[in-house]
């Protein structure tokens, strides 16, 4: 989220400054543009912590998923033979 937030802002000074150059983009309205663009960005204290959190539960649900699709490949030996309930008991 950190990155998203600086690539946005060199976005606009890029775009800015070659607009500033061209002669079509006044610096200080550049400024001013990026001044309201840093308060629209998501500067949450703990938005990127619930980020790490929500991606962490995503990967090990992913993992458990996978497990959960194994195949049961648990047989039984044909000379089994089932306990009584006695047996159960002890």
């Amino acid at each position: 989220m950190e990155f998203l937030s600086f690539a946005t802002i060199a976005l606009i000074f890029w775009t800015g400054g070659l607009r500033i150059l061209g002669g079509t983009l006044t610096l200080g309205v550049l400024t001013a543009f990026t001044m309201y663009a840093a308060t629209l960005l998501p500067t949450h204290p703990g938005l990127e912590q619930k980020f790490n959190i929500l991606q962490s539960a995503m990967a090990a649900s992913e993992r458990i998923f996978k497990l959960l699709d194994e195949p049961v490949t648990i047989e039984s030996r044909a000379d089994a033979q089932r306990l009584t309930a006695a047996a159960r008991r002890n």
